[in-house]
């Protein structure tokens, strides 16, 4: 922990600690070159000691630091002083809408609706930019007094998902809030933010989350698994036009949810019209289940119904055969042993069809194809290949090249349109320009 009086970088003077977390400390502070108030991380922990990460945190801080948006905290600067890791943001004056919903419970229906609208409307400015936030949750986003609300914690959500760090208070937060794909492996994309703004509305609503378990694992199968809870039958005042932007929001299946953030930012803007009074339940136009759940599911009640036609058919042959052998009479304890043995045997069916078939599902690697990141900046080319399910080697190669600009990607290996393992290590190739010689005289 930071002294008062501190100064990192000769610049930022500490006042106070204003926030305490498992992954940074939040300090106000005082920018002495423009004579104005910061809010300042310091990382804390593993993440300021992991190579990896740093480097991914600095360049999405940078990255996200082009945002500027009336809902979206700015970021003002990132760097390092003596091994204090900070990025130094707008200072908001409010409290997270984590406090608020444990201070009030359920808020009103017309602040909610007003809530969302905003969060919509800076997420859709950060989704358009090409950045998903991965980590939407009440705790990083902040509201005024004027309600006002900003949304935190661009670059460090992306750069924690992206490095694969796990930490257990982190992920317990987040859990609550995340997209049956992320729990699937699959690709994260603007709309795993849209599943967790769905969960996040519920919550405004009804005070409570819809999905709750005693560890993640349980949680995150509530989210693969259960539909969500109807908010109308926690509270019938609210009108089935706002339950449906949740439903919505919060479909198992991504093809059922809204395709842009902006689309669901502009459902919110007439939700509460008079013409939407008696809208119908919104029905789902595919399947809701998760792609790799529903493929499972399908694949045990297939092997449970092969079981028991199984177990049918063998009982009645070893009874055929016992009683061909053995003459019409056949003692009860003779029929007990056979539907015995009968059972282990379709058992062991059960047990091998499980080895050889189940199993490999669950654990099946999935493939993907190397997307063409040629011609974008290194961050752009990083997030859309960790978004494709690719892992991204830390180091990035210079070359020079004729055609592609300096400090754009020229390519990667493995090269894009291959076809590879998912979590492939891929490495980027960053043009360094044309090679020019100069030639004495």
């Amino acid at each position: 922990m930071l002294v008062i009086g501190t100064m990192i970088n000769e610049r930022y003077q500490i006042l106070r600690l204003i926030g305490e977390g498992g992954m940074a400390n939040v300090y106000l502070a005082n920018d002495t070159v423009l004579n104005r108030k910061v809010a300042i991380k310091i990382l804390r922990g593993e993440l300021a000691s992991n190579e990896d990460f740093l480097k991914r945190f600095q360049r999405e801080a940078l990255s996200a630091s082009s945002l500027h948006h009336k809902n979206i905290v700015d970021i003002y600067d990132v760097g390092e002083d003596n091994g204090h890791y900070y990025i130094v943001m707008e200072y908001i004056e409010g409290k997270t809408l984590k406090k608020l919903i444990k201070e009030r419970g359920a808020l009103t229906i017309t602040e909610v609706v007003d809530i969302m609208q905003q969060l919509t409307d800076g997420l859709s400015k950060a989704h358009s930019s090409l950045i998903v936030h991965r980590d939407i949750k009440p705790e990083n986003i902040i509201i005024q007094k004027d309600g006002t609300v900003k949304i935190t914690d661009f670059g460090l959500a992306v750069a924690i998902n992206a490095s694969k760090l796990t930490r257990t208070d982190s992920v317990m937060g987040s859990v609550y809030y995340m997209a049956p794909e992320r729990a699937s492996g699959d690709k994260i994309d603007i709309k795993s933010d849209i599943y967790s703004l769905g969960i996040l509305m519920f919550e405004l609503l009804t005070g409570r989350l819809p999905f709750d378990g005693d560890s993640p694992i349980n949680v995150i199968m509530k989210h693969i698994n259960e539909p969500i809870p109807s908010v109308r039958e926690i509270n019938p005042a609210i009108p089935q036009s706002v339950e449906n932007v949740i439903l919505k929001a919060c479909a198992k299946n991504e093809e059922n949810r809204y395709n842009r953030t902006k689309e669901m930012f502009e459902d919110l803007k007439t939700v509460l019209d008079e013409q939407r009074e008696n809208e119908n339940r919104y029905e789902y136009a595919y399947f809701d289940t998760n792609r790799k759940t529903k493929d499972l599911i399908q694949e045990l009640e297939k092997i449970q119904k092969e079981k028991e036609v199984s177990k049918e058919e063998q009982t009645k042959t070893e009874e055929t055969k016992t009683l061909e052998s053995r003459g019409p009479v056949l003692r009860n304890q003779d029929k007990k042993t056979i539907i015995i043995l009968g059972s282990i045997f379709t058992g062991l069916c059960a047990l091998v069809l499980l080895i050889f078939f189940i199993v490999p599902i669950i654990f099946k690697v999935s493939e993907v194809v190397v997307p063409d990141v040629s011609g974008m900046s290194v961050v752009e080319a990083e997030r859309k290949l960790i978004n494709a399910g690719l892992d991204v080697e830390l180091e990035v190669i210079s070359e020079y090249s004729e055609t592609i600009e300096k400090g754009l990607v020229t390519r990667t290996s493995p090269r894009a349109g291959r076809t590879v393992k998912k979590n492939t290590k891929v490495i980027i190739y960053e043009s360094k320009g044309k090679l020019t010689i100069e030639i004495e005289d």
